[in-house]
């Protein structure tokens, strides 16, 4: 308890002089101030995978490296912190500052992650890459990995992964997957003509090369 209250005191003095300095400026002081034992690193530790039960590891990046990145919670965001996305298990892991203990933080503490450019959202409990955030309607690409079979080399079995996506369109807090043009005409009857005639004109593609693109020029006509 004592030394909880020592640590508060430094932190507090710590922050005291830089008052004047942004939002932003603060949250990285605090950040650097706390370390391990900042908020986000407060959470069940990462179970490893056994690399030799695992030809592939689920991860966004296949060899489990880290990647320094961002991280926002209701009370601050976290900069340039080193992070991996566990797409199977759907989970974010943290790597602490000085210790290096690789955390998993309470999801539902996180609402965003940046990793190499691309911003993941907590999209009802399961975070999905953003494509478009609008107004009215937002577009996610729901990233994940299913198990495949295994790999067997000299009588022995070793688990490995197939990544597949699925889109997912957002409205006053409903998610529909979308697919198709037919889908979005569907989802929108009132603009089903002016819909499949924007798609005409740009001629638009919904194969598995084409879709989020498509989908993503669709989706912001629709809510502009």
């Amino acid at each position: 308890m004592k030394s909880s209250l020592l640590l508060f005191s430094f932190l507090v003095c710590s922050l005291l002089p830089c008052m004047g300095q942004t939002r932003q400026e603060l949250e990285t002081r605090y950040v650097s101030v706390m370390g391990d034992y900042a908020r986000l690193y407060i959470g069940k530790v990462e179970v490893p995978y056994d690399t030799q039960l695992y030809k592939t590891l689920p991860y966004l990046n296949e060899d489990g490296s880290f990647h320094v990145g961002a991280v926002g919670t209701e009370e601050l965001v976290y900069p340039e912190v080193a992070l991996r996305f566990d797409v199977y298990l759907n989970q974010l892991v943290v790597e602490s500052p000085h210790s290096h203990v690789r955390v998993v933080p309470r999801k539902e503490n996180v609402q965003f992650f940046t990793l190499e450019g691309q911003r993941f959202v907590n999209c009802n409990g399961t975070f999905v890459r953003e494509e478009y955030a609008g107004k009215k309607l937002s577009l996610f690409t729901y990233i994940y990995k299913e198990q495949d079979y295994p790999d067997i080399q000299q009588a022995r079995k070793r688990v490995q992964f197939k990544s597949k996506w699925a889109l997912w369109l957002v409205q006053d807090g409903k998610v529909k997957t979308v697919k198709s043009l037919s889908d979005l005409q569907a989802l929108f009857p009132a603009r089903s003509q002016e819909v499949k005639r924007f798609a005409d004109e740009k001629k638009l593609k919904f194969n598995a090369k084409n879709r989020i693109n498509s989908v993503k020029s669709i989706v912001e006509f629709l809510d502009s």
